[in-house]
This record gives structure tokens, sequence and C-alpha cells, in this order.
């Protein structure tokens, strides 16, 4: 063991400390004063976030507006299986590319590309870097959105509520639209059985009491099958929301990006360390010389 590993202790770290106490100041001063003009320098962001519960899909069922006895048996909030769903919506490049377009962000992120759709996948992606979508233990979505304008970060924010809620709605309504469309489709049909019947009938058929039944039992049918098309139409036409938003994004009072006081608190304490880690490695330096 050297005399200087015996003799470095407190006291010595503390002599070491006073004597280049003032290039330690200086280093601090300076590494302060260069934070706070940077962050003068540097933009402001503010952050707008709208929080949403995503709404039980089973309530777009049509048996849910028509079947009194089960309408007790629906939540109106979703699963965790139903809020992954929202989460992947959101997260969907198209709907970046919406509310690029949406709120001209091309030009807000100043893409230069001589090609446009490049511009619009760069200012998408700028975008996607702007926006955090989180999932919370209480089964919500938060979406939080900078940007240098506070009432632009709450629009972007909301108006991504309102895609999701319409894309999750637009994918249910083109299942009861097919739906829909292979009802009218056997409808048609069936009219069509029904007509051919009917001329049989009309000039004596031998087998008059067969065609009977048969005609009483298409139009069983079709009767069956033109209420369940109104039913359809119905569900479609009074589709409740694909979410429940529990709070909307609002302008935020002020800057949330970047945090002033908190940076120039790390700065002082990164850089006071670092004044003395150089004044101790300085001293053994000469100590060893």
């Amino acid at each position: 063991m050297t005399d200087f590993e015996t003799s470095f202790n407190l006291a010595s770290v503390w002599q070491v400390l006073q004597k280049r106490r003032v290039g330690i100041g200086w280093l601090v001063v300076g590494s302060v004063a260069l934070c706070a003009a940077t962050l003068f320098l540097l933009p402001r962001y503010y952050k707008s976030t709208a929080v949403v519960l995503p709404a039980n899909p089973q309530l777009n069922d049509k048996a849910n507006l028509y079947n009194q006895n089960i309408q007790q048996l629906y939540s109106v909030f979703g699963t965790t299986d139903d809020l992954d769903r929202l989460y992947g919506i959101a997260n969907l490049d198209t709907t970046y590319k919406l509310l690029t377009d949406e709120f001209n962000l091309v030009q807000y992120y100043r893409s230069n590309q001589k090609n446009e759709q490049l511009n619009r996948a760069n200012a998408a992606l700028a975008l996607k870097d702007d926006i955090e979508l989180q999932r919370t233990d209480l089964n919500q979505l938060t979406i939080s959105c900078w940007n240098k304008n506070a009432d632009t970060a709450a629009a972007i924010a909301n108006s991504m509520v309102k895609h999701i809620n319409e894309k999750t709605k637009q994918s249910v309504l083109n299942q009861y639209q097919q739906a829909a469309k292979n009802v009218d489709s056997s409808i048609a049909v069936q009219e069509i059985a029904f007509q051919k019947l009917s001329d049989s009938a009309a000039i004596g058929s031998k087998n008059s009491a067969m065609i009977a039944a048969k005609s009483t039992s298409l139009l069983q049918q079709i009767s069956t099958h033109r209420q369940l098309s109104f039913q359809l139409q119905q569900a479609m036409q009074s589709m409740p929301p694909a979410l429940v938003v529990v709070q909307a994004a609002s302008p935020g009072a002020k800057p949330d990006r970047p945090k002033v006081l908190l940076t120039l608190i790390g700065a002082f304490f990164i850089s006071l360390l670092f004044g003395i880690i150089v004044a101790l490695v300085l001293n053994r330096k000469s100590t060893l010389q």
C-alpha cells in the first residue's frame, strides 16, 4: 500500500476541494450558464392528454336493441382485450398519416424531400415520436401529444380519439353491411321462387297442395328475413361509440418540455460531481509526480 493510498481520506479530499474550489466553482457556473442558454434557445413544447376507456363491443349486437331481457347482461365498458384493440388501431401508420394530412404537419415538421409521399411518411414518423400511447392499470388508454402550439396539441389528441372511434365502428359496420347484403340476396332468391310457385298454381298444377305448402313456407322465410334485414339496418343506424371519453384533451397552460428547473438542477449536480472528480484526479497526478 502506497503512502498516497494511506493518506487519501476525507480530510485530504476536503483539502483538495478547498484548494480547487475556484476552478470547480467556475466549472459549475459555466456549465449551468451554458445549459441555461441552450434551454433558452430550445423550442417549447406543450402536452395535451386524452383519456379513453374501451366500450363493450357486445353493445353493437343487434340483439341488444330488440331483446329487453338481455340488456342488463351487457357492461358499458370493455375488457383488456378491447383496450388492446383500441391501442392497435391508434398505433397504425394510417392513423398518423390521416393526422398528418388533417393538420398539415408536413410543413410543421419541415420535411423537404422532393417526393411528396416521402415528405408525408417522414412527417407521420415525426408525429409518432410526439405522441405517446399508454395503457394504464385502470384499463384506460391515454393519448398524449406534444406540439409547439398548445391548441394544436389538444386538437391532435382529440382527433386521434375520433379516428380510433370511427375506424372501430367502421369495422363493425362493414360486418353488418355484408350480413345485410347476404340477407337481401336471400330475400330476392326466395321471392323469385315464390313467384314461380304462384305461376304454377295459376295455371292449375296437379300438385296444388304441395305448391301451397311450399308457398306458405317461403312466405314465412321471406317475412323472417325481411325482419332480420330491418333489424340489421336499425343496428347500423344506432351503433354506439366504440370508446368512452373519460377526459378530452385540453390546451396546456405552460410548456411541458423542456423541464427547465429540473434540467438546471441536474446540470448543477453533474457539473459539480465532474469538477470534484477532475480536481481529485489532478491532485493525484501531482502527488505521484
